[in-house]
């Protein structure tokens, strides 16, 4: 609807965290149930201010009433690549080019963080988190956005949940002085935490070899072998478990 400055639609926004292999068919509802919303509002105002007449009698509607335009949007927050489709056709089977022309398509209209190769600006931290997220399979592109986005320094406390919880962050890094995180040291110590878990990881499975090796060349037992290698006792039970 135009009111001479402005235009109306009706936009609904669909949330994804997974991705949803029907997902034309599912929003093409949502679109034909607002339509049809608006249809029996039109026709019961019609009604109820006897404007009915037999012209409009079965819809309800006259020729001159018109429908608000419906947008929906799938907002996809996965951490994979979107590979569903993005319009009905790409979800029917192969069918006869001669009746290719009759057959409707419905074009997903998906907004998907990962596979973005650019973002407009925002004037929220929204761009920030959309940044993040997508590049939070990247290390390196990952890198450059923590040395090169001042935005991150200063994050509110709902927009920090959403990178903790989207972005697999251990735990949001102490609150400043000005109240917001700053999401950069968040991202650093989850590096540098992967980093020590890596080589705790590595040592572990050096003294697993080492004790099997030991238990092969010299006929030891499991605990023998933990004990030629002073492994506390703490931790038998942990490699008695990977043996």
């Amino acid at each position: 609807m135009n009111n001479g400055q402005s235009f109306y639609v009706i936009l609904g926004i669909e949330n994804q965290n997974d991705i949803h292999y029907a997902m034309p068919v599912r929003n093409m509802l949502y679109d034909a149930l607002a339509y049809s919303q608006q249809v029996d509002e039109i026709a019961t105002t019609n009604r109820n201010n006897s404007e009915s007449t037999p012209a409009n009698y079965l819809s309800g509607i006259s020729k001159d009433d018109k429908l608000d335009p419906v947008i929906t949007a799938t907002l996809y927050w996965g951490s994979q690549p979107w590979d569903g489709p993005v319009s009905l056709k790409q979800m029917l089977r192969d069918v006869d080019t001669r009746l290719a022309p009759f057959i409707n398509d419905y074009n997903l209209n998906l907004f998907s963080i990962i596979d973005r190769e650019d973002f407009p600006e925002y004037k929220t931290e929204l761009g920030a988190l959309f940044l993040l997220l997508n590049c939070r399979n990247d290390e390196e592109k990952m890198q450059h956005l923590v040395q090169t986005n001042a935005t991150l320094k200063h994050i509110s406390r709902p927009t920090a949940e959403l990178m903790r919880d989207y972005a697999s962050l251990k735990r949001l890094p102490r609150k400043s002085k000005e109240g917001d995180y700053n999401m950069c040291k968040a991202i650093e110590d989850m590096k540098r935490k992967g980093m020590e878990e890596g080589i705790a990881k590595g040592v572990e499975l050096h003294t697993l070899e080492s004790i099997k090796t030991i238990m092969k060349k010299l006929n030891y037992t499991a605990e023998q072998a933990m004990d030629f290698f002073d492994i506390p006792k703490k931790d038998f039970k942990k490699y008695m478990s990977m043996l």
